[in-house]
């Protein structure tokens, strides 16, 4: 190229080597921009960012989805309780008794009530699950064959997500509420098997009640006839 502009110059064309000049440089330029093009292709295949929401690599889509509500967030507590219950006893016996004196006998009957109160403790272990209702939110993005399919995907992992972050918030409150549970469950069952319990030793305590009512009131009614002996009937 070099030497045909020289000979062109020489043999007194001047303007016909500037012709060529230009063209040479114009078709250098092309070429150098057309490799830069490919190159900068190059790179962003490589690296860089994915789109949020428009088609990727490969005609793939990508969505991005938000999602809130209210989930069940359930725990469990364990509660230990002691639950003492009262039973109380009565019994009435009456006694008569006769003594005899110089101007006859004298007979009186005397009245006692014995009174008395069975107790027994009882503890009752229980583990009990609550549940409450927490608020969680969440974002995800999913990619997809289509803007459906991509679109679907993340409305699940958004819902997955959003439930997750309901049972961090309400995990606490979830646990109040089970050890309220367990103790009110504890102290129904402690308190049912206290009662019986309960029952049973008032009943076994009541023929000794009734021995000891027995008893006092015999010797209340001898007591009170000779009195009434001495007194002169």
């Amino acid at each position: 190229m070099r030497g045909l502009l020289d000979r062109l110059r020489s043999g007194a064309r001047p303007s016909l080597a500037i012709g060529l000049t230009a063209i040479g440089f114009t078709v250098l330029i092309a070429v150098a921009v057309a490799g830069g093009l490919a190159g900068g292709d190059s790179d962003d295949r490589g690296g860089g960012p994915e789109p949020e929401i428009g088609p990727g690599a490969d005609g793939v889509v990508v969505r991005c989805v938000r999602r809130s509500g209210m989930f069940g967030v359930t725990r469990s507590a364990r509660a230990r309780v002691a639950v003492t219950a009262r039973r109380p006893v009565s019994v009435t016996v009456s006694q008569s008794a006769t003594e005899e004196g110089e101007r006859g006998s004298v007979t009186v009957t005397a009245r006692v009530t014995r009174r008395a109160v069975a107790r027994a403790t009882v503890s009752a272990e229980v583990t009990a699950p609550a549940t409450v209702q927490a608020r969680g939110r969440a974002r995800a993005c999913a990619r997809g064959r289509d803007a459906r399919s991509a679109t679907r995907r993340a409305a699940r992992r958004a819902r997955q997500g959003a439930r997750l972050v309901a049972q961090r918030r309400g995990a606490r409150r979830a646990l109040a509420a089970a050890a309220v549970r367990a103790r009110r469950l504890g102290r129904a069952r402690a308190g049912r098997r206290a009662r019986a319990r309960a029952s049973d030793s008032a009943r076994a305590e009541e023929p000794k009640l009734r021995s000891d009512a027995e008893d006092e009131a015999q010797r209340a009614a001898r007591r009170q006839a000779r009195e009434r002996l001495a007194q002169g009937g």
